[in-house]
């Protein structure tokens, strides 16, 4: 059941929203868990944000299926 974990976001998949994991290259990790917000957290593989988080600037659209850009960076929140 994959919640998102950008702080007071308390989206779930089974409600229908889409979700992104986060990168496994080590720099644009590093720089996405700076800017979700949360002291001390430490992702695992399968830590994941949803689309509302994301959807602004670093999703794209292509025949009804969401793409995320491979060099984003998520903004803080």
């Amino acid at each position: 059941m994959p919640y998102c974990a950008a702080v007071n976001c308390h989206n779930l998949s089974e409600k229908g929203y889409s979700m992104r994991v986060i990168p496994r290259d080590t720099e644009r990790r590093a720089k996405w868990v700076e800017n979700v917000g949360r002291k001390n957290w430490i992702p695992t593989n399968n830590s994941v944000l949803c689309e509302v988080i994301l959807y602004s600037t670093l999703l794209i659209f292509y025949n009804k299926i969401m793409y995320i850009y491979l060099s984003c960076i998520v903004d803080a929140f």
